[in-house]
């Protein structure tokens, strides 16, 4: 959902041509790919590249939000190709309930 948020803000990015703007939606289209397939540390690179292409630093909007939550759960991300490609299913509800857990303590 969070890549939702990330979405629909990249569209209403003010000052971006169509071609731009696309560019920066199939860079944060990657960025989520990278997740689903185990590969966190891409992952992150890549948002953070697009963190310092758009402007966007801290965590006040949808891009530092995602940024901050994946750094904070590194440890509960799942690898959801692996978990497919094994026939196990797929839901978030674990990591999530671990993150929370996890951001809980932290606090």
């Amino acid at each position: 959902m969070r890549f939702k948020h990330l979405q629909l803000a990249l569209k209403g990015l003010p000052g971006l041509d169509d071609v731009e703007r696309e560019r920066l939606l199939r860079r944060a289209e990657g960025a989520k790919w990278l997740l689903w397939h185990g590969r966190a540390e891409s992952c992150l690179a890549r948002l953070q590249e697009l963190q310092r292409d758009t402007g966007w630093v801290g965590k006040r909007d949808a891009l530092g939000r995602l940024v901050a939550y994946l750094e904070n759960g590194k440890a509960c991300l799942t690898n959801y190709a692996a978990r497919r490609a094994r026939g196990l299913p797929i839901s978030s509800a674990g990591a999530e309930s671990r993150l929370s857990i996890t951001l809980s303590a932290s606090a």
